[in-house]
């Protein structure tokens, strides 16, 4: 699966500060991942009914595969979830917003907006693309995939930081896949546990959206 979360310089630096324990133990996570709709771009089979298998489906499992390897919690429990058509009125079935709100193993809380309202020429380029903000303890650290690092501020701090990103590594996730394959997985690597528990949280999360 092509979980490349893990591979963006941003979030390798992201995850580094958290891990650290600078910003004292995790207690909220807020993330932004606004997509562009494309509507009229998009191949036409996106938009069928039973196809697209929704957006909590389609977007949150990027998000539920990096949060524990981010946070080192896991996600206990989902709090609430719902999805609503807004923008896709060609395809009134097709609920195009999504919001969700999890529990994290240590009692914490992650809010997640996976929307497809991001405009559709530029919406890959927005700042809010991917923007993660992580509060603990002692302080706070935030990137996206745009930024030019990451922001990080703790209860010393008199303004915050910015710590130069770590490199990406393209295609990490297909080197994770064939250590997998033959038998080297890493400890904290993608691998056929991990993705099939992923996929399992993010049906199950969407299934909750379904159900209110």
């Amino acid at each position: 699966m092509m979980l490349d979360m893990r591979d963006h310089g941003n979030l390798i630096g992201l995850r580094d500060i958290v891990r650290s324990g600078r910003i004292g133990e995790v207690q909220t996570v807020a993330f932004s991942a606004q997509h562009p709709l494309l509507w009229g771009t998009r191949p036409s089979w996106y938009f069928e009914p039973g196809m697209h298998g929704g957006t909590l489906n389609d977007i949150a499992i990027h998000a539920l595969d990096f949060l524990p390897w981010v946070t080192g919690l896991e996600i206990e429990k989902v709090e609430a979830a719902r999805t609503w058509n807004a923008k896709a009125t060609g395809a009134p079935h097709f609920n195009d917003c999504g919001q969700f709100l999890l529990r994290l193993s240590n009692g914490g809380g992650v809010f997640g907006d996976v929307s497809y309202l991001a405009p559709d020429k530029c919406g890959y380029a927005i700042p809010n693309y991917w923007r993660i903000t992580v509060h603990g303890t002692k302080g706070f650290a935030e990137t996206s995939y745009g930024a030019s690092g990451v922001s990080l501020a703790d209860d010393e701090s008199t303004e915050p930081e910015r710590i130069a990103p770590t490199p990406t590594v393209p295609g990490g996730y297909l080197t994770d896949f064939l250590a997998d394959v033959a038998g080297f997985a890493k400890p904290d690597g993608r691998a056929t546990g991990s993705c099939l528990r992923a996929t399992r949280q993010a049906l199950d999360l969407e299934l909750a959206a379904q159900q209110k």
